[in-house]
């Protein structure tokens, strides 16, 4: 409990000076290194979601959009703000229980309610303030084309802002993936609720939605159910029907951990490209819903039509073949 005290979330609220000054950051103890990461990355991530949304109107679909370098550092801090979400809930299950004293309680609640929200809202702002002091689009452009590179070159990654947070949140993932993966005298073996998922997975999947988000910020959006993905134990065989031409491609795959796994493309009736490559995709089941989102690497300079991030919907299905 003591690594929980509301003094070392309090410590956190540092973490957002590093944007505006560029100072690394620095912890007296492991209790402040700890608050830290109950806010952040999760805190960049919202205040580049406030600047994306402020540089919507002035995008050049031949340069790199906000869209697609916020996506991409999503893809970078995935992990890290899946732990960073994990750490705020234990710093909100203190706060909620029974045994917390009252004066404790509203200082956690106050960082996460009042304190965090407003740092991001001035820092957004001291971020968006010179969008509204250039006189022209053209201009306005290019400082939106110029934070989309910053955001892309790696200047508002964790690791580089504050890597003792960074260090912190890998270090807490590695020994969750143990426990989660179980350690045996003979090697690693697959717990239960890894081996449990798997399982989830297998079966026949048709497509309900497609959403592509494409390299200059628009988004495709196709509601079909004219391809089926059959997940067997280590293969996984796609058909799509129409309405063009059909297409059976299949992959093999590996669960690298809970909710992703890497699929290598094997073969492709429909065409050789892609064939060899292997790429990783990030699920979720919800009862018959099977949620899958992957990443596909921007091309540089952008091309307008390539999708660099793909979501789909699938509804579970009776196997019609095997």
């Amino acid at each position: 409990m003591n690594r929980l005290s509301a003094y070392g979330a309090f410590a956190a609220l540092l973490c957002y000076a590093h944007l505006a000054n560029g100072q690394l950051l620095k912890y007296e103890s492991e209790a402040e290194v700890h608050g830290a990461a109950a806010v952040s990355p999760e805190t960049i991530r919202q205040i580049l979601k406030k600047l994306q949304t402020a540089c919507a109107p002035y995008q050049d679909p031949n340069r790199l959009t906000l869209e697609v370098a916020v996506a991409e550092w999503e893809l970078r801090h995935r992990d890290f703000l899946k732990e960073n979400e994990r750490i705020k809930q234990e710093f909100l299950d203190v706060a909620n229980d029974s045994t917390t004293t009252p004066e404790t309680k509203r200082k956690l609640l106050y960082i996460f309610e009042v304190i965090a929200p407003t740092a991001v809202e001035v820092q957004s702002n001291a971020l968006i303030s010179p969008l509204t002091l250039l006189p022209d689009a053209k201009s306005k452009i290019s400082i939106c084309s110029s934070y989309a590179i910053a955001i892309s070159e790696g200047k508002f990654n964790l690791e580089r802002n504050d890597p003792v947070v960074a260090k912190y949140l890998k270090q807490r993932i590695a020994d969750n993936t143990d426990k989660t993966l179980g350690k045996t005298t003979s090697g690693l073996s697959i717990a239960p609720d890894l081996a449990a998922a798997d399982k989830e997975l297998i079966g026949c999947w048709q497509a309900q939605r497609v959403v592509r988000l494409l390299s200059d910020g628009r988004k495709a959006t196709n509601d079909t159910n004219y391809c089926t993905m059959s997940i067997q134990d280590a293969q996984i065989r796609t058909r799509c029907t129409g309405p063009g031409p059909g297409a059976v491609i299949e992959y093999s795959y590996k669960i690298t951990k809970p909710g992703v796994y890497q699929a290598t493309m094997t073969s492709n009736s429909g065409t050789q490209q892609g064939i060899g490559t292997t790429r990783e995709y990030i699920y979720r089941i919800d009862g018959d819903s099977l949620h899958i989102e992957t990443y596909l690497q921007a091309a540089q300079p952008p091309v307008a039509t390539l999708a660099v991030k793909v979501e789909s919907v699938s509804r579970k299905v009776p196997c019609q073949d095997k």
